[in-house]
């Protein structure tokens, strides 16, 4: 277990978008709560509820590893928004596909084209946000990489997660060719500075909006803050009162501004 990294917390913090005095108020609380052997998972939950008394949008930036973990139970989700990922990087995508290998047949969680180069990947949600994917699991997809033909300059297979991934796999995936996308790697690459860069948060980071409220949008195609703001009949279909509507409209307003200030700060 992680012991508590200040620095570590002033600096997410100020990813997602708060500024100093903000900062040093959260820090304030947080540091006389935090008791040995206090978990990561913990401390996060502690300091976004304390956040998102002051701001919603910095509040859900803050929470978006957590938010993540919610697009479960299984990996269809994960793949989905994955493929979201991609497409606003200039990448065409399917979800489960099928495709024969020089052996076998496979299923691929989202398939990417962009002009003569084509992508691969193998997705691995983690329903607890500090479960992370192992030297296993890298050795699994590199075999599938190769009857597949995937380890060219014009073919690649990538390995996703939600999570993290042990030094080992980090190892063995990059010394083999694979291509690692995780919420901290690569570094300055990973899902959680590429998510906010591409504005691509997901419904799950809302806190005006119930679980059940956010899991209607997702069945419905709405899986992005930024799609519920662009399409308003996403937001009308929950029907919501309209102090409620109100307090949406705002906290995705206030991700917009926290995503501005977080840029500034970079």
């Amino acid at each position: 277990m992680q012991r508590f990294d200040e620095a570590k917390l002033r600096s997410s913090l100020r990813r997602s978008g708060a500024d100093e005095a903000t900062i040093d108020e959260v820090v304030a609380h947080i540091v006389p709560w935090v008791a040995e052997g206090s978990s990561t998972h913990s401390i996060l939950r502690h300091a976004w509820r304390f956040l998102a008394r002051r701001s919603r949008g910095i509040a859900a930036r803050y929470g978006l590893r957590e938010a993540l973990g919610a697009l479960g139970p299984d990996g269809h989700l994960f793949e989905r928004y994955l493929a979201r990922v991609l497409e606003a990087q200039g990448w065409s995508t399917r979800v489960g596909v099928h495709r024969a290998g020089r052996f076998v047949d496979h299923e691929i969680d989202v398939e990417a084209t962009r002009e003569e180069a084509e992508r691969l990947c193998e997705c691995k949600y983690r329903n607890r946000a500090e479960g992370k994917v192992d030297v296993k699991v890298a050795l699994y997809v590199f075999g599938r990489a190769v009857d597949l033909d995937a380890l060219r300059p014009d073919r690649s297979f990538c390995l996703a997660t939600n999570s993290c991934f042990t030094s080992d796999a980090i190892r063995f995936g990059e010394g083999m060719g694979l291509r690692l996308l995780g919420w901290d790697h690569p570094v300055d690459h990973g899902l959680k500075e590429l998510v906010p860069r591409l504005g691509l948060e997901p419904v799950t980071v809302l806190s005006s909006l119930r679980r059940a409220e956010q899991r209607r949008l997702i069945q419905r195609g709405t899986l992005l803050c930024r799609e519920l703001r662009e399409k308003r009949s996403a937001l009308a279909s929950l029907a919501l009162e309209p102090a409620r509507l109100q307090r949406v409209r705002q906290e995705l307003q206030e991700i917009e501004e926290a995503r501005e200030g977080a840029s500034r700060a970079s």
